[in-house]
C-alpha cells in the first residue's frame, strides 16, 4: 500500500525544485537583460556638437544636434542655411561611459578622400558632404554600436516666399480667351465665374486646389460686370453693366435686388457693401441695418476699383476687420490707403503721413500671412504676422511689380526683402483675387525630426497656402494661372 504522506510530500518537493529552478532561469535571465543593457548604455553618445569657426558661420557650436540612441543616428534637425560649407567642421564628442575606441569612417565626401580615424580630440577636420560613421566600443569591449552623424544644409532658402511652377494651374472651365473673371469663397467652396466669347462660365468646387470644377454656362438678365461678382455667406451678388445689384443661391438663377450702385467693395457677414452715386459718392449696404443712411465716402476712400476684400482678426479691436486696399479715388487719381471696416463703420488703417507708404494703386491684392525673421547669430527664428500686398497698376496703365510688407496691421509699410520678391517667370498682375487656404502636409515617420524627451515625431502638420487667382497683365489680358505660394519653411516637417 503506497503511504499517503509519502507521496505528498514527493510532490510537494517536486514543486519547491520547479518553482527554484524558475526563479534561477528567471533571476539569470535578468542578469542577462541587465547585463546586455548595462553593456549597451556604455556605448551611449552623451552629447556632439561642431566646434566654434566664424570662417562658417558665427555661434556654429551652438547648434543642437539630435542624439537618437533608438535608430543610432547624429543630426541637426534644423539645417544650417543655404550655403554653408561643411567639407572641414570639427566635432566635440563626449560619451556617458568610458569608451576605448571611437572610430570614425568618412566616405563619398567631396573635397576629402574616403578615411578612417579613431576621435581623440576636436582638432581634426570632417567633410561632412559625405557618409559619416562613428562606431563606439566600450571600455570592455563587450559592446560596440554605429552612429550615423549628418550635418543637414538647407537646399532651398527657408524664408524665401516660393511660386511653385509645379503647382501652377489654370482657371477652372476655361475653353478659349477670357475676357474677364472673378473667384469668390462661400461657406461651401469656391466659386469662379468667368466671361468667354460672350458666353458666362459658371465653375464650382468644394476646394480651391480640386482637380475636378463642375463648370457649365450660364445665362444672366444683362451684361455683368464680372469683377463685382462677391459672395456674402452662400448667396451670390454681382452688378450688371447698368449698375443693378443682383443676387443668385446657385449662380443659375438671378434676382434683381432694386438697387442701383457704382460699385461693390466687399461683403460683410450675410450683406454686401456698395457705393452709391446719390448726387455723389456715398456708402451703402444690402441688405440696408435697421436705422442705416447712406454717408458720403471718406476723403481718401475709393468708389471702385479697390483690391478684393480679405478678413483679419484684429488684437486691437473686438470684430474682425474687413480691409480693402488702392482703388480709384473720385477725382482719378488711385488711392495709397488701407480701409478697414468693423461691421458699422470705415476707418483709414495705414498712417500716409509716414515716409513708408504703399504707392498709389488701382486693385492690388492685400492679404494677411506671415514672415519670418532669422537671428544670424543664434540661428533663433520668430514668426512674425505680416501683411503683404502684391501686385495692381497706376493710372498710367504701368503694373506694380514690388512686393510691400507691414509688421503692425497694416499701419506702416515698407519694401520687402528681395525673399518676398516674385519671380521673373510670374507676369505682373492687378485685379487679382487671393485666398489663404490652410492644407494639411504630412511626412513619414521614419523622416520626421526628434528630440529628446519628444513622446512621438511630428507626422502632420498644418501649412497655410496663398492662393493667387486670375488677374489681367499690363495689357489689360486676364492671366490664365492660379498660383500657390507659401514661405518654404512653413513646408518642412516641424521642428519640437
Amino acid at each position: 500500500m503506497i503511504n499517503k504522506k509519502f507521496t505528498l510530500y514527493f510532490i510537494v518537493s517536486l514543486l519547491v525544485l520547479a518553482v527554484t529552478a524558475s526563479c534561477n532561469k528567471k533571476d539569470e535571465e535578468e542578469e542577462e537583460i541587465s547585463y546586455r543593457s548595462s553593456s549597451t548604455s556604455t556605448v551611449l553618445v552623451g552629447g556632439f556638437n561642431l566646434v566654434a569657426d566664424d570662417d562658417v558661420m558665427e555661434n556654429l557650436d551652438s547648434v543642437f544636434f539630435t542624439i537618437d540612441a533608438e535608430n543610432y543616428e547624429i543630426y541637426n534637425a534644423d539645417s544650417l542655411p543655404v550655403g554653408t560649407n561643411i567639407t572641414a567642421l570639427k566635432v566635440n564628442l563626449t560619451f556617458n561611459s568610458t569608451v576605448s575606441e571611437a572610430l570614425f569612417n568618412i566616405t563619398g565626401a567631396s573635397e576629402h578622400k574616403d578615411t578612417s580615424f579613431v576621435y581623440s580630440s576636436t582638432e581634426t577636420e570632417i567633410d561632412f558632404t559625405g557618409k559619416v560613421t562613428v562606431n563606439v566600443t566600450s571600455y570592455d569591449q563587450s559592446a560596440s554600436r554605429k552612429y550615423t552623424i549628418k550635418v543637414n544644409v538647407h537646399k532651398m532658402e527657408p524664408d524665401s516666399l516660393y511660386w511653385n511652377k509645379s503647382l501652377r494651374r489654370d482657371l477652372p472651365g476655361v475653353g478659349s480667351e477670357i475676357t474677364s473673371q472673378k473667384m469668390v469663397q462661400t461657406t461651401k467652396g469656391f466659386t469662379h465665374l468667368s466671361k468667354t466669347d460672350g458666353q458666362l462660365m459658371l465653375s464650382v468646387a468644394d476646394k480651391i486646389n480640386s482637380d475636378s470644377w463642375n463648370s457649365h454656362t450660364i445665362s444672366f438678365p444683362g451684361d455683368p460686370q464680372v469683377e463685382t461678382l462677391v459672395a456674402a455667406g452662400d448667396v451670390l451678388y454681382i452688378l450688371n453693366d447698368d449698375g443693378e445689384l443682383f443676387k443668385s443661391e446657385d449662380g443659375d438663377s438671378w434676382t434683381d435686388c432694386g438697387v442701383m450702385w457704382t460699385w461693390i467693395l466687399g461683403s460683410y457677414g450675410d450683406k454686401v457693401l456698395g457705393v452709391l452715386d446719390d448726387g455723389g459718392y456715398k456708402h451703402d449696404e444690402y441688405p440696408r441695418g435697421e436705422g442705416f443712411t447712406p454717408a458720403e465716402l471718406e476723403d481718401g476712400f475709393p468708389y471702385k476699383e479697390n483690391s478684393m476684400m480679405v478678413y483679419a482678426d484684429n488684437p486691437w479691436g473686438v470684430s474682425q476687420q474687413g480691409v480693402i486696399a488702392g482703388g480709384r479715388l473720385p477725382n482719378g487719381n488711385a488711392s495709397d490707403c488701407i480701409w478697414g471696416y468693423d461691421g458699422t463703420s470705415w476707418g483709414q488703417i495705414n498712417d500716409t503721413y509716414h515716409t513708408d507708404v504703399i504707392p498709389r494703386l488701382l486693385s492690388p491684392v492685400i492679404f494677411p500671412y506671415v514672415s519670418f525673421n532669422t537671428n544670424t547669430s543664434t540661428l533663433r527664428v520668430t514668426q512674425l504676422p505680416t501683411w503683404f500686398l502684391i501686385g495692381g497698376k497706376g493710372t498710367d496703365g504701368a503694373i506694380n511689380s514690388k512686393v510691400f510688407v507691414s509688421l503692425d496691421q497694416g499701419i506702416l509699410w515698407s519694401e520687402s526683402s528681395s525673399k518676398a520678391d516674385m519671380p521673373d517667370y510670374v507676369k505682373p498682375f492687378g485685379g487679382a483675387q487671393v485666398f489663404v487656404v490652410t492644407e494639411k502636409l504630412s511626412r513619414p515617420a521614419d523622416l520626421a525630426p526628434r528630440r529628446a524627451g519628444a513622446v512621438r515625431p511630428v507626422t502632420e502638420w498644418d501649412c497655410p497656402y496663398v492662393y493667387i487667382v486670375g488677374g489681367k497683365d499690363k495689357d489689360g489680358k486676364v492671366i490664365n494661372s492660379i498660383w500657390k505660394i507659401a514661405f518654404n519653411r512653413l513646408t518642412f516637417i516641424p521642428i519640437y
